[in-house]
């Protein structure tokens, strides 16, 4: 399944590498690793809800349920797919990162940073496009991204105070089991929704 998906993707990918590298010197030149973990958290999300359009348009799921897979397989495949371009994309995250910031404990900070705020986006919305589609799917990505991206800029326009560094801390430290958590119970509704789901 997740090498169908490859395939499928295999334009989009180059595309997307494309722009990865156009990031990587932007990155570069302006010594900030953030623009390109940016667009590795967009793109994360990004994937799965591409390949389902892909599945969508060719109407593969009905065709793929008349095989021995199951619907729990057809899922689990696309929270895969995430996980690999996750894992490929810290990677260049952590290389890039280190001759940015000439700081490895830097570098993977960063990287985990953007790595939990990508899982995170995913699990949020992959249970969306299994209910609703990929169209609304996408439309949802959108909303996802802006909203916190606008609450981040009124609080700074407002002066709000930021967090001590002992609550950061904290939050550091619980992050990943929440977000873990978050991705278990994702995983959990996108099984129940596609299990419900007629094609």
């Amino acid at each position: 399944l997740i090498l169908k998906d490859m395939l499928n993707l295999k334009q989009q990918l180059r595309i997307y590498l494309l722009v990865v590298v156009i990031w990587i010197f932007t990155g570069f030149a302006s010594q900030d690793s953030a623009f390109i973990g940016g667009i590795l958290m967009i793109f994360m999300a990004m994937l799965p809800i591409n390949a389902l359009a892909y599945d969508e348009k060719a109407k593969w799921e009905a065709y793929a349920l008349s095989m021995p897979v199951s619907r729990r397989d057809l899922v689990l495949s696309k929270y895969l797919l995430m996980l690999i371009w996750a894992a490929v994309g810290a990677a260049i995250l952590i290389l890039v990162g280190y001759f940015i910031e000439r700081s490895f404990a830097t570098a993977l900070t960063n990287t985990m940073i953007f790595f939990l705020m990508g899982l995170s986006l995913s699990a949020i919305m992959l249970p969306v496009v299994f209910r609703y589609g990929t169209e609304k799917g996408r439309m949802a990505l959108i909303a996802v991204v802006l909203i916190p991206t606008l609450l981040a800029m009124g609080l700074s326009k407002f002066n709000v105070p930021m967090p001590s560094e002992k609550v950061l801390s904290g939050l550091i430290l619980a992050a990943p089991v929440a977000v873990l958590l978050l991705l278990a119970g994702s995983v959990v509704l996108s099984c129940r929704i596609y299990e419900k789901k007629e094609f």
